[in-house]
């Protein structure tokens, strides 16, 4: 991760970070920067199952099927140790699934949210 450059990234992925930088070329210089970062952060990834068995929140689960750089196993993983997870597998979505117009990602949070509201002001959930 820390010797990740813009330019050594397959052109499928500058062409996410192109869309993702509304502000240009410094932009994604940075966000290249805070993605190479990680690669020093051992706090912010470290999702064993000892951890994600201590969630109690309800969590939504999205995920590509054909996410490019994390396997589907992972998010099934995730979704086998916190306990209140609901977990949606997105049919040929890829890495950015939230962003994709074409796919149905507010169609399953929407509904998700609304049935957490309803519960936490005490009324039944459809």
């Amino acid at each position: 991760m820390r010797s990740t450059s813009f330019e050594r990234m397959p052109e499928f992925v500058r062409e996410m970070y192109r869309e993702c930088a509304t502000r240009g070329e410094e932009q994604i210089h940075d966000l290249v920067f805070q993605f190479n970062a990680l690669h020093d952060n051992h706090d912010d990834m470290n999702f064993s199952t000892s951890c994600l068995e201590k969630i109690t929140a309800h969590t939504l689960i999205v995920h590509g099927d054909s996410d490019q750089f994390f396997p589907v196993d992972i998010a099934e993983a995730m979704h086998a140790y916190i306990r209140s997870s609901t977990m949606h597998i997105v049919s040929g979505a890829r890495h950015v699934a939230l962003g994709d117009p074409a796919l149905p990602f507010l169609e399953v949070a929407c509904p998700f949210l609304l049935s957490r509201n309803l519960e936490a002001m005490g009324k039944k959930v459809p």
